[in-house]
């Protein structure tokens, strides 16, 4: 039998760290690797315990420093560059987005060793500058570096149209685009269930708080939960959410704002719960896998935040992990993002502008008192899920560079 090809991917981190990036780099190298294919993946990390799972797997990662500023991204581009070049050729190289600019760093690569370039685009860099807060000095020099990389490569993914749509505009050529979207974790699963849950909070044998996390909260009262479970920055600001929070403390004493964050996104929310003088906001931090069927499955909602600037630079996979637990979303964002449609398509959410505090409460307070109106976008999320499962993206990942493997 002919052996199957060889392929690499490069990212800066790759799970068990905390990023989606990480996640989903995990999910489809091992799909690659239970196909056959020799999968290597290149990575810095903080710490060593990802471990591979195949003997077609090979992981080699280097210690990331600095941190996510200028020289650390600096460092995290040479050394992915050493490691790259001193990894034996492979037939497909897989760039990703973290960190920034990772593409021009893979064909580089590719233009040495001959390899095939595919660039895996889960945030459009350098466009996603200046809603981060990055100097726009940095853009006309880096959007000429990032352009002229991707019209060079063989393959494009991105994971959502109104990306694709980004990415052509830079002339990129629409034939070499492939739009895959990201799915939810494989570990939560379990959709099937329809009955209107009364968000059971874990127990606190199972949610822990750091030690130097005193300010989170936890509790065993049963409340009605809307929750936000990921990143919490710049691109995801979390204002219209607060404001709506701070009238329903008043209004309604048994609704709760529930945030899954990292450190820096607990601090953000923490000052302004303080400055609001909010009581009905509860931190939990990042869970184990194995928490997450439960974690997720205990909102009874999932909210989304996306500055509208953000539009076709970044698609929150937050999305995809309410849909799998069969919960209704509302959306905080542009309304022709990916996101937004798909919550058009599925009827499984709710669609509302950033700065609409007044249309946000109703629509909370509607999810909470009109069981017809949770259960028709509950409904939705469960179909929707049907359609995201994780081996159709990989079989689809796996098609392509099949394809891309038969082109002369």
């Amino acid at each position: 039998m002919r052996k199957k090809p060889s392929i690499v991917f490069i990212n800066r981190v790759l799970y068990p760290e905390k990023g989606e990036t990480g996640r989903v780099l995990r999910d489809l190298s091992r799909a690659f690797a239970q196909d056959g294919w020799d999968v290597s993946i290149l990575s810095l990390h903080s710490d060593n315990n990802s471990k591979p799972t195949s003997k077609h797997l090979t992981i080699k990662s280097a210690k990331a420093r600095f941190g996510k500023s200028l020289i650390g991204y600096l460092w995290a581009w040479a050394r992915l560059l050493i490691m790259g070049l001193r990894h034996p050729r492979a037939d497909i190289v897989v760039t990703m987005t973290d960190p920034p600019l990772l593409v021009v760093v893979g064909r580089l690569i590719c233009l040495i060793k001959g390899s095939r370039h595919v660039h895996w685009c889960q945030d459009l860099y350098p466009d996603l500058f200046p809603v981060l807060g990055f100097p726009k000095i940095l853009k006309p020099l880096t959007n000429w570096l990032s352009s002229r990389a991707l019209k060079k490569c063989d393959k494009v993914v991105v994971i959502g149209r109104c990306m694709a749509r980004k990415i052509a505009d830079k002339g990129v050529s629409t034939s070499i685009i492939s739009v895959i979207p990201n799915w939810y974790n494989p570990m939560q699963k379990g959709t099937e269930s329809k009955k209107r849950k009364k968000a059971v909070t874990p127990t606190k044998t199972k949610i822990v708080p750091p030690k130097d996390q005193k300010d989170v909260i936890i509790d065993e009262t049963q409340k009605f939960r809307v929750l936000y479970a990921g990143s919490i920055g710049r691109a995801h600001p979390v204002d219209t959410i607060m404001q709506a929070a701070q009238t329903l403390q008043t209004d309604e004493t048994d609704i709760e704002f529930t945030f899954i964050s990292d450190k820096v996104g607990h601090n953000k929310i923490m000052a302004e719960k303080n400055e609001r003088g909010l009581k009905n906001i509860r931190l939990i931090p990042y869970q184990p896998e194995s928490s997450l069927k439960t974690m997720m499955e205990s909102g009874d909602i999932h909210i989304i935040s996306l500055d509208e600037k953000a539009q076709g630079l970044v698609v929150p996979s937050k999305f995809y992990s309410a849909i799998a637990a069969g919960r209704p979303s509302i959306f905080i964002g542009p309304k022709n993002c990916e996101i937004a449609k798909l919550m058009r398509d599925f009827e499984c959410g709710t669609f509302i502008e950033q700065g609409d505090t007044k249309t946000l409460i109703e629509t909370i307070t509607a999810y909470r008192h009109d069981e017809k109106f949770w259960f028709k976008h509950q409904e939705g999320a469960i179909e929707a899920a049907k359609r995201f499962v994780p081996q159709q993206s990989w079989q689809v990942w796996l098609q392509r560079m099949n394809d891309l493997m038969r082109q002369p």
